[in-house]
């Protein structure tokens, strides 16, 4: 049986949720507000949610990945556990856009190409056909960077989790160099991106927690790390840089906080029942915000109702979520489940890691 779920995790990754959705809430308030969430001076924090995401994944997948006795076995759990609902949204998208062009959401451009990299989920130079799947491809990306190090195998278990370590924070100091350039270059493809230092930073939290390293020295490692991120950042990364900084500390804190939120409370529960149904809700949540936003611009509410509306708003797509992680989610989970390779220990924390449940 694997171990009970850690709320620290749980906790941060339904504030991660929420501050996706809150992030993209102007859907629902443009049809009938001026105010801009992502115009107000907030744009520069936003999309924290998404990149704290990064950091709890790096954390779960290093505890998780001693589990698997090879690469294939570790490849095939985390796209077992991706593409089933991905595809699902993914399709709804392609749906939507052929019964109404208007509906579409995002861009996307309808070549092969297109098509054959969104639904594997594969890297490529513009948003696939779920937008917000772009942060999956940084996910993969990842889980290949894993599955090499589960490949090669050499050394000790202490040295694979921190040459992995190095690779990515090198990885993510070079992104963060080089930025995004005018055309299609590699590292515009997230081999090499910024987000690697959060994958990083979450790998190292826990192989710190699991004595593999020195705490001292791999936080000073890291503060180091970031501090050359920061002096080294091209000018359109810094507030990245920046957002790193301080989304290691957010994450820090929580995890630290573990004993208190770990505690059998009302709260607790609510917060990790919302946590369950993140991969949901990050899927969902762009579908429900456009059509709510289409009704109220219908219904031509008073503009003095923009927070109550993206309030509501974020009840309704919290509620949507519970229901699709119950009803769809995790049947087709379980029914994956005892198709998946078998572990080398049952040992792993038991909760998820976006925006994949690790158990």
């Amino acid at each position: 049986m694997g171990a009970a779920k850690r709320n620290d995790i749980q906790w941060l990754r339904a504030l991660a949720a929420i501050e996706v959705v809150l992030w993209h809430s102007d859907l629902v308030t443009k049809h009938f507000s001026n105010v801009a969430f992502q115009l107000s001076s907030y744009r520069l924090l936003g999309g924290m949610g998404v990149e704290l995401f990064f950091i709890i994944s790096g954390y779960v997948i290093c505890l998780q990945s001693p589990r698997y006795r090879t690469a294939l076995s570790f490849l095939y759990a985390r796209y077992a556990r991706l593409l089933p609902m991905y595809w699902i949204f993914t399709s709804l998208v392609v749906l939507v856009y052929f019964l109404n062009p208007s509906w579409r959401l995002g861009s996307f451009d309808l070549g092969p190409t297109t098509y054959i990299k969104s639904y594997l989920i594969l890297p490529q130079y513009k948003d696939p056909i779920l937008g917000v799947g772009w942060s999956l491809e940084h996910e993969v990306i990842f889980y290949v960077a894993v599955a090499s190090l589960i490949s090669v195998g050499f050394g000790s278990i202490v040295r694979q989790h921190l040459t992995l370590a190095v690779a990515l924070g090198a990885l993510g100091v070079i992104g963060l160099v080089l930025a995004t350039g005018p055309q299609p270059l590699i590292w515009d493809f997230q081999i090499s991106s910024p987000y690697m230092l959060l994958f990083a930073f979450g790998w190292t939290m826990c192989c710190i927690h699991q004595r593999y390293i020195n705490p001292r020295g791999a936080l000073i490692a890291f503060a180091c790390t970031g501090l050359i991120a920061l002096l080294v950042a091209a000018p359109k990364e810094q507030m990245l840089a920046v957002r790193i900084v301080l989304l290691a500390a957010v994450f820090a804190t929580f995890v630290s906080a573990r004993s208190l939120l770990d505690r059998d409370t009302i709260l607790n529960r609510a917060v990790s029942s919302i946590a369950d149904a993140s991969y949901s809700l990050y899927l969902s949540h762009w579908f429900i915000l456009s059509a709510l936003g289409k009704v109220l611009g219908v219904l031509k509410i008073p503009p003095g109702l923009d927070v109550p509306a993206r309030l509501a708003a974020l009840a309704a797509c919290i509620l949507c979520a519970l229901v699709i992680f119950r009803y769809i989610e995790k049947p087709i989970d379980q029914l994956l489940r005892p198709r998946r390779a078998q572990s080398k220990s049952p040992t792993a924390v038991g909760t998820a890691a976006y925006p994949n449940p690790g158990e």
